[in-house]
């Protein structure tokens, strides 16, 4: 039926045209209502509000909306709630309508079907829920009917038209679900997911010939959009198909004109089946087009770069690219590969040729170079650093290279200085070794300071050549006025701040510990104080009370250093806690402790030795006993003496009344054991008895490496 619909003559063509619009939208809004609920029902409703309404003066209105919903339903003559001459009578009389008292009737009419809906609504969900229930519980034949039922109220939803076929395949109804979907696909042909379901049951039936054909027709349907083939691509992926999910989106990938999403999709299936060859494939051409990717697709290979023969495929195929495709992206990304793999070597040839061949101006150096410095690859970082010197000595990278190059040959000349005999101790010998070469560095640094005055990099110049003095050439004094230098002419930066806490660290070890308390105050009061810097200055304040005996001024700074527990210092200060908690009562021998550990900060460790001796022979003691003995044997091992350390270590690593002590020495034990002793079968038993007595130890990752190391 076609009606026209004309408005009262105050309204002009523009409001009449508006209005329209308005009529429109509630007729959209109408129509979704009606079909998503039961017809019959509302349209016995709308009969009683038009019998009520015959009286009113606006009554016309309402028969027109009983035309509409009669128009929308698509119901026969025979449904006609008001005859259609009474209508045309009614409609000749009122030669327009009153839209305002339209949308009031349409309002009331929605209104007066809520209750209606809701129960309806509610009814249905709860069958759906007694379905699944049923379905849980194994009841398929049950839920299969509940499934049937709901689908037959409502057969455009496809929740259920879904819930049906799952319980049909859960049951192998394989034939039945086929017809059932066929009969979906006579209803609804465009819809390619009813292809991809149907070919589906068909490959779960072993047909795999006839999911293939069926697949191929839902292709079929819309040849021409690059989403259908995608759509099929998943289902075969989901039944892994992937020879032809391959298949499908490469025939896709011919026609999208973003292939990027069909690229990633290749070579993710490709890795899938370690075609990691054909993978990287992919990639290089999406890098092609898409060079904004590269950052993506590193992530990407990084996630199955270490799989048996991934990085050797990977590698050949991004070379053989590079011979007919030369990018700067394919370059970076190989070189990304190399580092992943740890050949730093390999990966720096690689920087140096993007540098060469695409008129570099050190920025790919500059940033290997810290990459490599970060991974510890010192020497790669170092000719990297050095090649921007030689290269680009004008450029904007000199400043950081020339003080990254000073960084990195001071590293270098640590591990050198490092002893691989002393490094696994608890208490480390302090002695200076290669004193010339640190003293070259500091020349070198302080040439930085006087060419690039005023230069940002100048505080961390400084400050590297502080530590030098403090931790290899053993100068304080030198290296306390050089940390106040930085203290007074960059006191803006986070350098400031560490030399607050290194002078304090320097005026602890010559026992001036209110000097020491006074710089670490003013780590509070620096803007530039990062939550770290924060987290150590609390708890060196709450180590200076803990050695001066105020035990309760200890306990409140090793509080707030313990509420961050993912902090470097919040095991350390749960520990000081614990020891303070569990022994105050008798805080005349905790300040004998305290004393005894004080010295030992001191590096005073002879005389240490003496007070814990003393105190782990008390075995009255208890508790300050067990923490003396440990220490006692920490030091045991810095002088060497090892089965006398190993006898402490394996007492309190067998002292089940507090495990505080027996993780902690039965660790330490294997160390001896493996290092001190080179008693590698005591080790390896020690470390698997760590391990099995203590699951979720601290130590369980280091644990694994070690016995990994001494099985290879």
């Amino acid at each position: 039926m076609n009606y026209k619909f004309r408005y009262k003559n105050k309204f002009s063509a523009n409001a009449n045209l508006s209005r329209n619009n308005m009529f429109a939208t509630l007729l959209r809004f109408l129509n979704v209502v009606l079909n998503f609920f039961n017809r019959r029902s509302i349209l016995s409703n709308f009969q009683v509000m038009v019998r009520q309404s015959r009286q009113s003066r606006d009554h016309h209105d309402i028969w027109w909306i009983v035309i509409l919903i009669q128009t929308l339903l698509g119901l026969s003559k025979d449904d006609d709630i008001v005859q259609t001459k009474s209508f045309n009578n009614h409609h000749k009389k009122n030669k327009s309508i009153n839209f305002i008292a339209l949308i009031k009737q349409l309002g009331l009419v929605i209104f007066f079907s809520n209750s209606l809906i809701f129960s309806q609504l509610q009814n249905l969900d709860n069958k759906f829920r007694l379905a699944q229930s049923y379905e849980f519980a194994g009841q398929f034949d049950k839920a299969e009917n509940i499934y049937r039922e709901l689908y037959q109220i409502q057969p455009f939803n496809n929740i259920y038209f879904e819930a049906l076929n799952k319980s049909l395949i859960s049951q192998k109804k394989y034939d039945e679900a086929i017809s059932f979907i066929e009969e979906k696909i006579k209803t609804q042909p465009a819809d390619v997911s009813n292809y991809g379901l149907l070919g589906t049951v068909y490959f779960m039936k072993d047909d795999i010939k006839k999911a293939y054909e069926v697949w191929e027709n839902g292709i079929a349907t819309n040849p021409k959009s690059y989403v259908v083939y995608r759509i099929i691509a998943n289902y075969a992926l989901e039944n892994r198909a992937y020879e032809k999910a391959i298949e499908f989106l490469n025939q896709g990938k011919k026609i999208a004109s973003d292939q990027y999403t069909f690229s990633l999709d290749l070579a993710n299936i490709y890795a899938l089946n370690m075609n990691f060859e054909n993978a990287a494939n992919e990639f290089c051409e999406l890098l092609i087009t898409n060079p904004e990717f590269i950052q993506m697709i590193k992530s990407r290979i990084a996630t199955y770069i270490s799989r048996p023969q991934a990085a050797e495929q990977t590698i050949n195929a991004i070379n053989k690219f590079l011979k007919s495709k030369s990018k700067i992206e394919i370059l970076d990304l190989l070189a990304s590969i190399y580092q992943q793999i740890g050949n730093y070597e390999k990966a720096f040839e690689v920087v140096d040729k993007m540098e060469n061949d695409f008129n570099g101006n050190g920025s790919q150096y500059y940033f290997f170079a810290l990459e490599s410095f970060k991974s510890k690859n010192y020497n790669t970082a170092l000719k990297s650093f050095e090649a921007i010197l030689n290269k680009y000595p004008n450029s904007n990278y000199e400043a950081s290279a020339r003080i990254g190059f000073s960084k990195t040959k001071e590293e270098i000349l640590n591990e050198k200085s490092f002893s691989k005999d002393e490094l696994w101790k608890p208490i480390t010998l302090q002695q200076i070794k290669f004193e010339q070469e640190y003293k070259q560095l500091i020349i070198s640094y302080q040439k930085f300071i006087d060419e690039f005055k005023n230069n940002s990099n100048s505080a961390e110049a400084y400050f590297r050549i502080a530590e030098i003095y403090k931790n290899r050439l053993l100068d304080f004094e030198k290296a306390d006025s050089v940390y106040h230098l930085i203290e007074l002419q960059f006191p803006y930066t986070n350098y400031s701040v560490l030399s607050l806490i290194n002078r304090a660290k320097i005026y602890i070890q010559q026992n001036k510990l209110d000097t020491a308390e006074t710089l670490l105050f003013k780590v509070f009061q620096n803007s530039k104080s990062e939550p770290q810097n924060i987290s150590e200055a609390n708890f060196l304040l709450g180590k200076i009370n803990f050695w001066l005996g105020k035990f309760s001024e200890a306990v409140s700074y090793f509080q707030r250093t313990s509420k961050n527990l993912e902090d470097d210092f919040a095991n350390d200060a749960l520990e000081n806690l614990f020891i303070i908690n569990s022994t105050k009562k008798d805080s005349v021998n905790l300040a004998k402790y305290a004393f005894a550990e004080l010295l030992l900060q001191q590096r005073k460790e002879e005389k240490a030795i003496i007070e814990f001796k003393t105190l782990s022979e008390n075995d009255n003691l208890f508790l300050i006993n067990q923490f003396a003995k440990y220490k006692l044997a920490e030091i045991l091992v810095f002088f060497n003496k090892f089965f006398e350390a190993e006898e402490l270590l394996e007492n309190l690593s067998k002292n089940q009344e507090n495990p505080l002590f027996s993780e902690k020495s039965m660790f330490l034990l294997a160390q001896t054991q493996k290092y001190g002793e080179k008693n590698f079968v005591k080790a390896k038993k020690t470390y698997a008895q760590l391990l099995e007595f203590y699951p979720n130890s601290l130590y369980f990752d280091r644990v694994r490496e070690e016995l990994n190391a001494i099985s290879n």
